[in-house]
């Protein structure tokens, strides 16, 4: 009794008593090498404007890359046999590929992608693309629904969008996430200079222990005024001087240069005024026309 063969991978199944002195031979070339093919074999089929007829040898591979720059429409027919292919199309050319094996169902395969194709007796089926419904925004993501089937809808929900560095640093996009990393930049972008902190004049930077501790010691060692200008009008906060004219404990006056008298300081007017707050901190000994006053801001 002659060998048969299997209706789908044509593998040969010998009868009893048959292939004496071969029939390890036949298994191995027939069955093994066959199964393989099936499960890793790979078929490079590059492809033009002539339909290909797959022989049983060439559809017993598991992979096909169709490759090459098509001229027209190409149809690859397999053979009426159930197969899942994974197989991929590289090809060029503004033409299409279709799969086919006889059935009433063929398939085409997209330039560029790679997916599993199943193929039976009524023709090729493809793993269909995953999708929300129709109408979804581009870019949201997909949830699971219900507790039977698990089926995938849009969930409406954006995924997050991560700020740049310098979207970070600006902190006026309302629409963009920080993470760890733009969350520190952002941070580090705000902390105050070495000059803004001493400078004391900035209210929208960070002070950090360091920034701090140099302001403090800007301020305080910034008296007494080193200048030996007599026009100087700006001074240290905390500098006393006396000026010429009468005024209660504690109120804030003006100070200026005396127009008539580089000596002299007055709180009548007269010359430039000293920069700053000053408050009149008392007379001295008795005297009704000079009082002490300090810079206080």
């Amino acid at each position: 009794m002659p060998s048969t063969f299997t209706p789908n991978l044509h593998l040969e199944l010998q009868a009893t008593g048959e292939d004496t002195n071969v029939w390890g031979q036949n298994l191995n070339n027939n069955v093994f090498s066959i199964i393989d093919n099936a499960l890793g074999g790979t078929l490079l089929l590059p492809l033009t404007n002539i339909n290909v007829t797959l022989t049983t040898t060439q559809a017993q591979n598991s992979i096909i890359v169709l490759s090459g720059t098509l001229t027209a429409n190409v149809s690859i027919i397999f053979p009426n046999i159930g197969r899942t292919y994974l197989i991929a199309n590289v090809t060029s050319g503004a033409f299409s590929v279709t799969l086919s094996n006889g059935g009433a169902a063929s398939i085409v395969v997209q330039q560029g992608t790679g997916a599993y194709y199943t193929c039976n007796t009524t023709g090729f089926f493809g793993t269909p693309d995953v999708h929300g419904p129709d109408g979804a925004p581009n870019g949201n993501l997909p949830m699971f629904s219900g507790t039977s089937g698990k089926v995938l809808v849009d969930s409406g929900t954006t995924p997050p969008i991560i700020a740049t560095q310098s979207e970070a640093e600006a902190g006026t996009d309302n629409t963009v996430y920080n993470t760890p990393l733009r969350t520190t930049q952002q941070t580090t972008a705000r902390i105050a200079s070495q000059p803004q902190a001493q400078a004391g004049t900035d209210n929208s930077a960070i002070m950090t222990p360091l920034r701090t501790s140099q302001a403090i010691n800007t301020i305080g060692t910034a008296a007494p005024s080193q200048s030996q200008d007599v026009n100087t009008t700006t001074f240290p906060i905390g500098t006393v001087v006396m000026a010429q004219g009468a005024a209660n404990r504690c109120a804030l006056v003006p100070v200026f240069l005396s127009a008539v008298d580089n000596r002299r300081y007055t709180l009548a007017g007269g010359g430039s005024q000293l920069a700053g707050n000053w408050l009149a901190r008392g007379e001295l000994d008795g005297s009704t026309t000079f009082t002490m006053v300090q810079r206080a801001s």
